[in-house]
């Protein structure tokens, strides 16, 4: 049993922890290696490796949808080429480019593996700062938050590289750490 508290791991029942306080209930979801106070962050290769992985995920994605909408809008006006078909395609989409990244990564960083394919494929997830699942509605927010980052000259990525915990302006802005599974 761990720790809740310390993160300690005690043999058996017991009802005291060895190192602290009184053991508490183990969260579902736990993961020892997240909530460790030698948790190791993800290094700045390792999250470009991972988003390279996801861009090119999330790209795909978006081409298939982006053509299969295009053909059944073309096949719904008949093949027309009038000028409205083809704004009509293009507004879906630009649509489609916005909403799919934002949902793969979203609803993938929320969900219980905490990780994109590409953060998989490398051994890293996104965390709360106690460790935790973070919501739909944080990973929208961090999501959201990169094009900050980007914004800024690449700056808020950069940030990764030098900061004690490796964050992103990204991750300080929505309060996410992104660490390594041991």
């Amino acid at each position: 049993m761990y720790c809740s508290t310390c993160t300690w791991r005690n043999g058996g029942e017991d009802r005291s922890c060895q190192k602290c306080t009184p053991i508490r209930p183990v969260p579902q979801g736990f993961r020892p290696t997240t909530l460790t106070a030698n948790a190791k962050y993800a290094s700045f290769r390792t999250r470009l490796g991972a988003y390279i992985i996801d861009c090119t995920v999330a790209l795909g994605l978006v081409l298939v949808i982006s053509y299969v909408l295009s053909l059944a809008i073309g096949y719904s006006f008949k093949l027309e080429t009038d000028g409205k078909v083809h704004a009509m395609a293009a507004l879906v989409g630009i649509a489609v480019g916005i909403v799919v990244p934002w949902v793969y990564w979203a609803a993938m960083e929320s969900s219980s593996n905490q990780a994109t394919l590409g953060e998989m494929a490398l051994g890293i997830i996104v965390t709360d700062h106690k460790g935790g699942r973070i919501s739909f509605w944080r990973a929208t927010g961090r999501h959201f938050a990169r094009i900050i980052s980007a914004f800024i000259l690449l700056v808020g990525y950069i940030m990764i590289a030098f900061t004690e915990r490796k964050q992103g302006l990204h991750d300080i802005m929505t309060s996410c750490l992104v660490l390594k599974l041991v």
